[in-house]
């Protein structure tokens, strides 16, 4: 089994690992809007043209959704870390005094 995470430095480090993945979801989301959200309804108007879009807009909604779950997710987890930290360094203060 791996070290047990113990120290208030130890769990900032590991609450920082979660900024490069929570940016990276974040600037995918945004890609997700801004360069599909451009194409507008790049489908005809039959059927099947129809069909596309219906499933085009509902992916598009899904995934952006998704991006952005995964974004707020991961930025709470970072500070959930930083919050463990913060708790860490309060018990050793007043365990000392």
């Amino acid at each position: 089994m791996g070290d047990v995470v113990h120290s208030a430095d130890d769990l900032r480090f590991v609450g920082r690992q979660f900024d490069r993945p929570q940016h990276t979801a974040a600037q995918m989301r945004a890609f997700v809007v801004d360069e599909l959200g451009k194409l507008g309804a790049p489908w005809g108007d039959n059927g099947v043209g129809q069909q596309f879009g219906t499933k085009f807009v509902e992916s598009m909604s899904d995934l952006t959704r998704l991006l952005g779950d995964m974004s707020g997710g991961l930025s709470e987890i970072g500070s959930d870390f930083g919050r463990m930290a913060a708790k860490v360094e309060y018990v050793e203060e007043h365990q000392s005094k």
